[in-house]
Order: C-alpha cells, then structure tokens, then sequence
C-alpha cells in the first residue's frame, strides 16, 4: 500500500491555523500537531519538520497567504473541499488537519487546479473581477438587473469607438 512517509495536513483561519505532520518513521506512524500564526516566520517552521508534501482545502481566501509562503519549500496540493469532506461528527481544527494529512499520506487527494499545475504554471490571483472582466455582456446583464431592482430604467447602447 502506498504511503507518503513525511506529510502534513493544514486548516487555515484568519489569524491561525492547526498544522498535523505525519511522520512515519521505523516505531510506526506519529502524528505531530500545532498551532499556529499565519506570519512567514510560523509557517517556515512547517517545511523545518521535513515535511515534503502538505495539503490545504480550498474554502475561502486565508489559504493565499499559506500558498505563498510554502511554495518555494514544500509541494503543496490544494484540495477541494466537496472531495475531503471529513465524516459526520466532531468537527475540529485538529480532526481536519489529521483527516487532511491522512488522506494525502494515502494519495487520496486530487489537487484543485490541476491543469495548471500539469503545466507547470505557478498560481497567480486572478483578482476578484476575473470572470467580470472575461464576459462583458454578462456583467452588464448583471448591473442592469440590479439597477432594476433599485426601481431604475437602464437602456444600454453600444458605445462607437473611434
């Protein structure tokens, strides 16, 4: 069975986070955790256990900074949350990280943004106006119905580029 032997799982909130190595060494599988701040000096200390591979879900925006940091000292695999949902019951910081490092241990996890990943390219923040910047048509749609919904009349026309 296949088995990551250094590896960590990683939950992430505004101001900390819960870090589980799993370490398996020749006495069997030890798992080490910690609490942390969310500064670089914190989260180097992560690579400093001889962690290789460390996962994060992929629910909201405080795994960016995480990202950032570790990039250039561990592979990290960002999951979607909807695939490692933990099972019904005691939901903890520490149970999360546990569940995150065992999963990667096993190879259970498929990282989000695999295209890129496969590529070779590294994350880049798209900004939050991503998709309103690709579809034009869809973002005006969208601020026509909010306006009318305000009791606004809106009538859009093309405007003639010169």
């Amino acid at each position: 069975m296949f088995c990551m032997p250094r590896c960590a799982g990683l939950d992430v909130h505004r101001d900390s986070g819960v870090a589980c190595a799993r370490l398996v060494t020749a006495e069997g599988t030890a798992y080490e955790v910690a609490t942390f701040g969310t500064l670089a000096a914190d989260l180097e200390r992560l690579a400093a256990r001889g962690v290789t591979q460390l996962a994060r879900e992929a629910t909201g925006v405080y795994w960016k900074p995480v990202w950032a940091a570790l990039a250039t000292q561990v592979e990290l695999i960002l999951a979607n949350a909807a695939r490692v949902k933990n099972v019904p019951g005691r939901k903890t910081d520490v149970n999360d990280a546990t569940w995150l490092a065992d999963l990667l241990a096993h190879g259970l996890i498929r990282a989000s943004f695999y295209w890129r990943l496969r590529r070779g390219t590294t994350y880049q923040d798209l900004g939050t106006d991503y998709f309103e910047r690709t579809d034009r048509q869809r973002l005006a749609s969208k601020l026509v119905r909010k306006l009318d919904q305000l009791g606004f009349t809106v009538t859009l026309a093309q405007r003639q580029t010169t």
